[in-house]
């Protein structure tokens, strides 16, 4: 019989056996990192299944509403806009959704860390055409980045990008 990962972490928790969290963190971390060397190789169909691993061991040892269940969701989220499949978008955003809801109740909603969700989910509006709906997390992505970094800092000017590509195309 196979148990996944979960339900041993589960079990030896109800039975008192210690469970090595560190053990967990650096398999989560090790995840993670192979999903992002992946994705800079474009093997986007290779990370994908790191990527939800990766979440499934964040979520198992950290708890669903953790930051690092957030960064694994905004991770998946990238990878899955990252294909251009637009078959997918309906659930990056959903991922980024989730990922924006922990990082603002776990951060504040001035956090650049909530900021690179906001970006995030602008830009898959943006690539949808939904212009109306990705200005005004773009527009606060860059109002929390000037903010919390300063407005020399390289994401304020890759924010003010993205929001210049969107009135560049709206017209504006």
């Amino acid at each position: 019989m196979h148990l996944n990962r979960r339900k041993i972490l589960l079990c030896t928790l109800m039975i008192g056996v210690p469970v090595s969290l560190s053990g967990q963190q650096e398999r989560w971390k090790e995840l993670l990192v192979r999903s992002i060397q992946l994705s800079n190789e474009g093997k986007y169909a290779e990370a994908i299944p790191l990527a939800k691993d990766a979440l499934h061991v964040a979520e198992a040892t950290f708890g669903p509403a953790d930051t690092n269940v957030a960064t694994s969701l905004h991770l998946l989220a990238q990878l899955y806009r990252n294909t251009r499949n637009k078959d997918k978008y309906s659930e990056a955003e959903s991922l980024l959704k989730r990922a924006l809801d922990i990082r603002e109740k776990a951060l504040g909603p001035e956090h650049p860390d909530v900021a690179d969700i906001l970006n995030e989910l602008g830009n898959l509006y943006y690539e949808e055409g939904r212009y109306s709906d990705a200005e005004p997390l773009l527009k606060r992505a860059l109002d929390v980045y000037e903010k919390a970094l300063g407005p020399e800092h390289p994401y304020v000017a890759a924010s003010s990008n993205n929001l210049g590509k969107l009135y560049r195309d709206v017209g504006n």
